[in-house]
């Protein structure tokens, strides 16, 4: 039962990749409202999921434009842990590292953030490290 399981995962990923991801993030979010204690059906359902990822093709990061390809993941525009929602007007596409660097932000904040180390030599990228590394530290996204 696995291993057919397995099969039908990775053909799903190299047949229909956003119905895979959607199963993928469906899942997830899930055992996350469930571990909240927020409200389950709040959880966007597969096909609302799927409908959602194919407007929002070709998947570029919300905070940075950035071309994702197939590498990106959803971020909370409000974290949940700020009274943010598992509804899809509440999320967006984004790079797993600028995902892991904004954490507990809400969207206007890493937006600002963003927009002030724009100017610094380095366009900020050694602050967002530091904030993945951080994030990571204590307890936030992996």
């Amino acid at each position: 039962m696995k291993r057919w399981r397995v099969t039908y995962k990775e053909e799903l990923k190299d047949n229909d990749f956003n119905k895979w991801k959607a199963i993928q993030f469906r899942s997830n979010w899930r055992r996350r409202a469930k571990g909240l204690g927020s409200d389950l059906n709040e959880v966007p359902k597969v096909p609302e999921i799927i409908e959602w990822l194919d407007k929002q093709m070709p998947f570029t990061c919300f905070f940075t434009g950035e071309d994702l390809g197939r590498e990106f993941g959803v971020d909370h525009i409000v974290p949940v842990a700020r009274g943010g929602s598992f509804k899809l007007d509440n999320l967006c596409i984004t790079s797993p590292f600028i995902n892991g660097a904004k954490g507990a932000m809400t969207g206007d904040e890493f937006t600002s953030l963003l927009n002030l180390i724009k100017s610094w030599n380095d366009n900020g990228k050694d602050i967002l490290r530091r904030l993945r590394s951080s994030n990571t530290m204590f307890g936030g996204k992996k």
